[in-house]
């Protein structure tokens, strides 16, 4: 009986192939989205099997996407490299910005919404507040 995770990675690897002889696909990209991945779930801890393919495909999916922006925003011209950079940067980025705009309370922000971002009328005169 073969080990899943030598099935999974037949499968991946036979879905690589037939996705890269598709004339619209870059094959490029997908192999270095896909490596990143790989590496991305493989590095992940405490993970059930479909979690870590899960993580495996949005990672690609993202580097892959992303590959051109990051050739134009950086001095790498490796399309291959860029989606690999894209798909390891990508989710844990993602994840970090959600965090952020949980805890992210707009009215302490802006400062206009609340009483506690106003000046008081006094302290441009020059008074006491």
């Amino acid at each position: 009986m073969a080990e899943p995770a030598s099935s999974t990675t037949l499968a991946v690897t036979a879905g690589l192939g037939v996705a890269a002889s598709m004339p619209f696909i870059d094959g490029n990209a997908l192999l270095g989205a896909a490596l990143g991945a790989a590496l991305i779930a493989s590095t992940k801890r405490d993970l059930r099997w479909w979690q870590r393919l899960l993580s495996l495909f949005i990672s690609a999916g993202a580097g892959y996407v992303l590959a051109s922006e990051v050739i134009n925003q950086t001095p790498i011209r490796s399309i291959a490299a860029a989606a690999f950079f894209a798909s390891v940067c990508a989710v844990p980025v993602a994840l970090r910005l959600s965090v952020m705009a949980e805890q992210l309370d707009i009215a302490s922000v802006l400062g206009v919404f609340g009483a506690r971002g106003r000046r008081s009328r006094d302290d441009d005169l020059g008074g006491r507040p």
